[in-house]
């Protein structure tokens, strides 16, 4: 338990020293958490029987849909031990999302957690809502950040858990603060609400510009001035257009080849995006190296992928790694002289066109994936070339202006968390709201609750001794 020095509100606790008020203590989770404990090892069950089986995954964006959350079947006497109730913290203990905690409110159905989770159950000294605001707060993230552990990936156990250090109020400043702290983050909800609505607008905006471009309205204005420049438009494949090529496949062999060249994976490859901070290189013969060398406008579309949204995602290569090759689970597309390839690179982006990729990608199978023979025959219009141009320029003129506004956007969104963690530093410091001299300091709630437990122990202790001599006549 922390200690603290009234002259000076400065505690101790678990090696941190942090300035707080007189009335408060630091202490650690494991002093104030009635239990820790470890998620139930059972496999999710397709009947709907038995209780709900909480999941890592079934959290998301700090809530459960408990209609979604499957069943599972347990031991009658494993549901005490493994059940949830209202007001336990629940932890994720490994993964992307390890140290997220989830508070359990209102009511909920008959439920147990799964093994990568673990449910703390407090003591009647914090007020839950107060204790899952501090495992949203910087300072418990740094500890977080510090105690986490892994060879393959991070983690946090129960021991690391028990260790954390948090800032203890009066019960009853405690809920003051989290009475202001849900006034000001409600203010903070709507005011970034509205930002993400902005930013989903400038997405459809986008899309309705793409969707006009190859409609030809976009360039109406274009084609009344310049009579003598325009084509009718016609639909061409993209083999009548492009060289359509596969890339380099994978194998241990390639590892005895002398030259060796960079190439891009799936994973450098998105929408209208290229990611290039990861580089691997791949043993290739002189004939390959020459046949997947990429050039400058070359464009590259994905082969496949798990989800059919991702399948056929398209971007232009930029040129910015030399004598770059590409694997065979991307496509490439090289324009020939008839066609602008940010054009058709917009066009593959709009919605029509995502539609025609999505349906060639389908298959008797039910499973979607492209190939070169099916990207080949995929469906682009065409225009005259000065048209092409002229739409290129001006969706990227467009596109520029909507860019800069979804920076603006998420910039604004960025300072919005970062006023909530100011809001969470002041809270878990004593600053955010005054304290009330007439409250129970923390020492006394916490010296109460240490009583209260020694007694129920000893009481406990009675009841066994009393229990023990039947148990051993029974045995007889």
């Amino acid at each position: 338990m922390g200690r603290c020095r009234a002259d000076s509100g400065t505690c101790w606790g678990g090696g941190g020293v942090s300035g707080i008020p007189s009335s408060w203590i630091e202490t650690e989770l494991g002093q104030v958490a009635d239990s820790i404990q470890y998620g139930h090892t059972a496999k999710s069950s397709s009947e709907n029987i038995g209780p709900h089986f909480l999941r890592i995954t079934d959290i998301q964006d700090g809530g459960v849909d408990w209609s979604t959350v499957p069943y599972c079947s347990i031991d009658h006497r494993d549901i005490a031990k493994y059940g949830l109730i209202t007001d336990d913290l629940v932890f994720a203990r490994t993964g992307a999302t390890v140290g997220k905690s989830f508070l359990i409110r209102g009511e909920i159905p008959k439920s147990v957690f799964a093994s990568y989770l673990i449910r703390v159950r407090l003591t009647a000294a914090l007020a839950p809502q107060f204790t899952y605001y501090f495992f949203q707060s910087g300072d418990y993230w740094r500890q977080i950040s510090d105690s986490s552990s892994g060879i393959g990936q991070p983690n946090v156990n129960g021991t690391k858990l028990a260790a954390l250090r948090l800032p203890l109020p009066p019960l009853a400043e405690q809920k003051r603060i989290v009475s202001k702290i849900e006034e000001l983050f409600s203010e903070l909800d709507a005011g970034e609400e509205s930002l993400r609505r902005a930013r989903r607008q400038l997405g459809v905006y986008r899309q309705s510009l793409l969707k006009q471009a190859f409609e030809g309205k976009l360039t109406a204005p274009w084609r009344k001035r310049h009579a003598d420049l325009v084509e009718n438009w016609s639909w061409l494949t993209l083999h009548d257009i492009a060289a359509v090529t596969g890339g380099l496949t994978k194998n241990s062999k390639r590892e005895i080849f002398p030259t060796r060249i960079p190439y891009l994976r799936v994973a450098n490859v998105y929408a209208n995006e290229l990611r290039l901070d990861e580089i691997k290189d791949i043993g290739v013969t002189p004939e390959e190296a020459k046949k997947v060398r990429l050039a400058k406008g070359d464009l590259l579309i994905v082969e496949g992928n798990g989800s059919l949204d991702q399948i056929g995602r398209v971007a232009m290569w930029d040129g910015s790694i030399p004598d770059c090759g590409h694997q065979n689970h991307l496509i490439r597309a090289r324009c020939n002289e008839i066609a602008d390839p940010g054009f058709v690179l917009m066009f593959l982006l709009s919605p029509h066109g995502r539609e025609l990729i999505e349906k060639q990608a389908a298959s008797t199978s039910g499973l979607h994936t492209l190939s070169v023979s099916k990207v080949q025959r995929l469906p682009v219009p065409l225009c005259s070339l000065p048209e092409q141009r002229e739409i290129v320029r001006l969706l990227d003129e467009q596109f520029t202006v909507i860019e800069q506004n979804e920076r603006e956007l998420d910039a604004a969104l960025k300072r919005s968390a970062a006023l909530r963690q100011s809001i969470l530093k002041k809270a878990f410091t004593g600053q955010l709201v005054p304290q009330d001299p007439t409250d129970e300091p923390a020492s006394a709630l916490l010296e109460r609750i240490r009583k209260e437990r020694e007694t129920a122990s000893g009481n406990r202790k009675t009841v066994e001794k009393g229990r023990r001599p039947i148990r051993e006549r029974r045995g007889r």
